[in-house]
This record gives structure tokens, C-alpha cells and sequence, in this order.
């Protein structure tokens, strides 16, 4: 469920029979996604979700449940990764008497591993947060072994996955950016038509249209924006200095209340915000 606090939205795992947020993942939403975009919660939270769903189908009980009755043990999870990706094969069941679903496509293969290594990551949150006195006895030095013992499996675990995605990356490592007859060729399109000049190739209305369209590529091909930081693009972002012969675009976090958007959007994480210097061209 996407939730709004503090005049910024999150997505939050919910419990659909209490209508309250997961205990323990929301303990790992506030420490390692709050301040994340949008879209990574999106993604890091739909893979914990096939996880509890996974865990509800086998044992009958929310994993929240079964990590407080192990007495906080991260292997119960660790265990079950190989488990959980055969479910993500099975077509998101558990049962052994339903074929795996073939995945055909490298793609897919990618997905499955790309959710295997976000519960991953939530397990290591789980280590680090409950492999201490607060939740387990022994010593510090008895709890420091018992982590790197724990880390070193889930490492261990991690690696059969990640043959998967580095070599979906391989196979694409040729469209990783556009060449330069690419980029060349999109400005010959998206060139605003002028009274001399009419440009039979743009697409779009003459007028302020094709004048807005030709700033959204100049800015994300020439400054490297993301779609989000250029949404979120006011008047009031772009600056110049007391001389006037320096100009600035401020790419920051816009506290908007009456955005209407169904998808606000967000700056990747808190490091996002900087600073770019403007031509004057493109301040103009």
C-alpha cells in the first residue's frame, strides 16, 4: 500500500487480514528503504511479499511469526532460498505436484534472480539487526561468529543467482546508451519547427509543444537526468548567479501537496539532490 508521511509517500507491506504493516518488514523499510525512490521500494517490497507468500503457503504462519518462534534466527530463512526460487519457477506455488513453469526467456530467469537477491538483502538486515544482545545470548565475540557464519552462507547462497543476472547482462551489454548517430538522429526529430525552418520530421503540434518535448530530451541526454529528477522540474529550479553570466538547475525534492500525479515522482535516494550548471542556451 502506497502511504503518505510526512507529506512524502511510501509503499509499506501490509497484513491483509489485521490491515497493519508487517512487523519486521517495516522495521526494514524505515532503516534501509525510506529514503529510497519510489520505485525501489516498489520493487524491493513486491519481492518480499513473494517471499511471505511463499512462507504462508509452506508453513501456514507469517514469517514474522516463525522468526519470533526461532527465536530470531536468520538461517530459517537462509535455508529456504533455494526453496523460494523454485517457487518463483512454479509460477509463485509451492506444491510439488505442479510442473515448474518453463522459463523460456533470459529475462525471466533475470526477474526470479533479481527477487532471490532483494530478500537477500533483507536478510542480511535481519543479521545485522538481530544477531545482537538485544535478541540472542552469548558473548560479543560468540554473536560476531555467529554473523559472519550467517553472512558467509547467505553469500554462498547468493552466488548461484548471480551467474543468472550477469550473464542476462552480458547479452545486453551492447544497449547499455545510444550511440552518437542515435542521439543525432533524435535531435533531427525532436528540433522545434521555426518561421524559416519548418521541420517536416517532428511529430508533434507546432508551437509550445514541440518547444517543451525538445527541452525533456536535451535535458536527459545532455544532463543525464532521470525521468523522475525531470518531473520534478520548476520555474523556481533554475537559477542564475548576482554577475549573471553563470546559470544553475537545482535538482531537489518538491514537498507538493496538490500533485496529482498518480505516480509521484521522486529523486532516486537522499544523495540525488546536486547542483548542474546550465548552459545559457538551455537557461534561455
Amino acid at each position: 500500500m502506497q502511504l503518505r508521511v510526512a507529506h512524502k509517500r511510501q509503499w509499506i507491506l501490509m497484513d491483509t487480514v489485521t490491515c497493519l504493516p508487517l512487523l519486521i518488514p517495516l522495521r526494514y523499510h524505515l532503516d534501509n528503504l525510506s529514503t529510497r525512490s519510489l520505485s525501489t521500494q516498489s520493487a524491493s517490497l513486491q519481492a518480499l511479499k513473494f517471499f511471505y507468500e511463499f512462507w504462508h503457503q509452506k508453513y501456514g504462519f507469517t514469517f514474522c511469526y516463525s522468526f519470533h518462534a526461532s527465536s530470531y534466527d536468520p538461517a530459517i530463512a537462509i535455508d529456504e532460498m533455494p526453496n523460494f526460487f523454485q517457487y518463483l519457477e512454479n509460477g509463485r506455488s509451492s506444491s510439488p505436484n505442479i510442473l515448474p513453469l518453463p522459463l523460456s526467456t533470459a529475462a525471466n530467469q533475470r526477474t526470479a534472480s533479481v527477487r532471490v537477491h532483494a530478500v537477500a538483502k533483507f536478510i542480511a538486515f535481519l543479521i545485522s539487526t538481530y544477531i545482537s544482545p538485544a535478541y540472542q545470548d552469548g558473548s560479543p565475540k560468540e554473536q560476531a561468529r555467529l554473523a559472519t557464519r550467517l553472512y558467509t552462507q547467505l553469500s554462498l547462497r547468493k552466488d548461484g543467482y548471480r551467474m543468472l543476472t550477469s550473464t542476462f547482462q552480458k547479452r545486453n551489454a551492447n544497449f547499455k546508451s545510444m550511440t552518437v548517430e542515435m542521439v543525432t538522429s533524435v535531435y533531427k526529430i525532436i528540433t522545434p519547427c521555426s518561421s524559416g525552418n519548418l521541420n517536416v520530421l517532428n511529430p508533434f503540434p507546432y508551437g509550445r509543444i514541440q518547444l517543451r518535448n525538445f527541452l525533456i530530451v536535451r535535458l536527459l541526454l545532455n544532463y543525464g537526468l532521470r525521468v523522475g529528477e525531470l518531473l520534478l522540474l520548476e520555474c523556481c529550479s533554475i537559477k542564475q548567479n548576482i554577475q549573471g553570466d553563470k546559470y544553475s538547475l537545482i535538482i531537489t525534492t518538491v514537498n507538493n501537496e496538490i500533485d496529482i500525479r498518480k505516480h509521484a515522482p521522486s529523486l532516486k535516494n537522499i544523495y540525488a539532490n546536486r547542483v548542474l550548471e546550465l548552459d545559457k542556451h538551455d537557461y534561455i
